[in-house]
């Protein structure tokens, strides 16, 4: 499974060199770091998409907290594959 010479993806337990037991740690390690990273950056998005729209009215708060959440997310995966990956 893991000995094919093609660069792995950033969250594929066959990355890098250790294929053996610590494999499946840095496979789950990677996989919670991801969850988390991203939960933080829809989360922070969101909010601040919704505090821009606070005056203005509920469905631009909602449409704005969305487009933040996008944002968020976008944001965080880039960071987890620049930085974390």
């Amino acid at each position: 499974l893991c000995t094919r010479s093609v660069p792995h993806p950033p969250l594929s337990p066959c990355r890098g060199e250790d294929k053996g037991e610590g494999a499946l740690a840095r496979f789950v390690t990677d996989i919670f770091s991801f969850v988390l990273v991203t939960l933080m950056g829809a989360t922070l998005g969101g909010w601040v998409g919704w505090w821009l729209g606070a005056n203005v009215g509920l469905m631009t708060r909602f449409v704005l907290s969305m487009i933040g959440m996008g944002l968020g997310l976008y944001f965080a995966k880039r960071f987890v594959r620049d930085y974390l990956g």
